[in-house]
């Protein structure tokens, strides 16, 4: 950030935060700080990032997905800062001072965005520094930058900071310079916010189904193939009951086909250099290596037919504006199923608040559960099913996974109860905007998830078909 825009927006920060209190301090990346403000009349994001090539401070609107647990240095901040009472440029350099008050009194977040390697650094009103986001023992730098010594400001540049004069002009179209920072740092690879974790994992799926689709068709082409060679089996069986048919030279015999219900004549293509007992055991041959094929064929069909159902399911959840614990899931999902390469932008203990499935009353006063990703759907059909209580999921399409917990009331369950639980489980599905949607009802017993299924994926031996209206409370 150059010198002159870095004062723009000191200025404009100084008249929106100065007295702010800070009611969150957050570390979504290694050098990026998330500081959420109340100024007394609106909620503000602080964004303070000193990653190379894109130091940044200003307000944003965006969200940032958090670490379960905080880093550091983002824990000392949070036991040291409480309001902002003013934030200025020194030193003549791309340095910035927030002035802060705390429980143990004043304190200053020095923000250094010099060259290629910020830094971030807690000093006491003494100017001793409290610990900073990168310790540096001084060895390349010549500063130390270690808890307990003085600070010292870092090395100017030689020459002008900035050769422009005078003041930066605002582009048009924007109010303040934190709205047009913002829109330009708006890329997923600055910092990961859930839009563009969101716009990966769904690149990644869409190729995934592109790719199992393909081999979806070949298996089914190659299956319908090996299904086929029944015909194989029985040339070679009438062939065999018509051997005295068979004269010298022939290359292809016509005979009745017993074996069908129909009175019809098939037709045996015969290999001029094999005895009739030859060209016979030759059939056999090849039904025998397509009926090996069979099984194989049949087993892959399932299996991916079962991913691509994977995928559908994490499809919709995704599109069906998840929170950020819903993307960790998937993200979680998708990257233990191998298919994310590249550097992980969203570790895996990486949460803003624990997941759990959403809580609803039906008319009577009966709890019901409806998961809200995979990973849920897994914990109620699994774990939370218990015998008595009724399970729901909208027939042939990817939905949530609902139960009506029946089992821990002693009221009867009524038409309504079921009609309500079925109208979740529309609504909360890939069929919400139809009038009307088919609804698997099945008991506790009948549901079960196969051994080394994908998460959310469930087995149901008996169901009854409800037609429900879709509802999303």
């Amino acid at each position: 950030m150059k010198y002159a825009l870095l004062k723009e927006i000191i200025t404009e920060l100084q008249t929106r935060i100065a007295g702010a209190r800070i009611s969150k301090i957050h570390q979504p990346e290694a050098e990026v700080l998330v500081l959420r403000l109340w100024n007394g009349t609106a909620n503000l994001r602080l964004l303070v990032s000193v990653k190379s090539g894109q130091q940044r401070i200003h307000l944003s609107q965006r969200e940032w997905l958090n670490p379960h647990q905080p880093p550091r240095f983002c824990q000392l901040l949070r036991s040291r800062l409480s309001r902002i009472d003013r934030v200025q440029l020194v030193n003549d350099d791309r340095v910035v001072r927030i002035d802060c008050h705390g429980p143990k009194g004043p304190c200053f977040l020095m923000v250094e965005m010099i060259g290629t390697i910020g830094n971030m650094i807690l000093v006491d009103q003494h100017d001793i520094i409290i610990d900073g986001l990168k310790r540096d023992r001084g060895v390349d730098s010549g500063r130390l930058l270690l808890a307990g010594k003085a600070y010292s400001y870092p090395d100017k540049p030689k020459g002008p900071i900035d050769p422009a004069q005078g003041s930066v002009p605002l582009p048009e179209n924007f109010t303040c310079w934190s709205d047009y920072l913002d829109q330009q740092g708006n890329d997923p690879a600055v910092v990961p916010t859930p839009q563009g974790i969101q716009l990966r994992l769904r690149q990644t799926i869409v190729r995934q189904q592109k790719k199992l689709n393909k081999r979806y068709h070949k298996i089914s082409a190659e299956l319908e193939r090996q299904q086929q060679a029944q015909e194989d089996r029985i040339r070679g069986d009438l062939l065999l009951a018509n051997l005295h048919l068979v004269k010298k030279g022939m290359e292809q015999l016509s005979v009745a086909n017993i074996f069908s219900d129909r009175a019809e004549t098939l037709d045996i293509l015969l290999d001029t250099r094999l005895s009739p007992q030859q060209n016979a055991q030759s059939y056999f041959k090849k039904y025998k290596k397509a009926a090996r094929g069979v099984d194989h064929s049949r087993r892959r069909h399932a299996e991916t037919k079962a991913e691509l159902q994977w995928l559908d399911e994490l499809l919709y959840q995704l599109d069906d504006h998840p929170e950020p614990a819903d993307l960790e899931a998937i993200y979680a999902e998708l990257d233990d199923a191998g298919l994310l390469k590249g550097p992980d932008e969203h570790h895996k203990k990486r949460t803003r608040q624990a997941s759990a499935p959403q809580e609803l009353v039906s008319p009577s006063g009966i709890k019901v559960l409806r998961g809200r990703n995979n990973q849920q759907n897994d914990q109620l059909s699994g774990r939370q099913l218990k015998t008595g209580d009724l399970w729901f999921h909208a027939n042939g399409c990817p939905g949530a996974h609902v139960v009506l917990k029946a089992s821990t009331v002693a009221v009867p369950v009524t038409a309504e109860d079921i009609s309500y639980a079925a109208s979740i489980a529309a609504g909360y599905s890939k069929a919400q905007n139809d009038a009307k949607v088919e609804v698997m009802m099945a008991t506790a017993e009948s549901v079960s998830r196969p051994k080394g299924a994908r998460p959310g994926l469930v087995t149901v031996k008996k169901y009854q078909t409800l037609i429900a209206a879709p509802l999303r409370p």
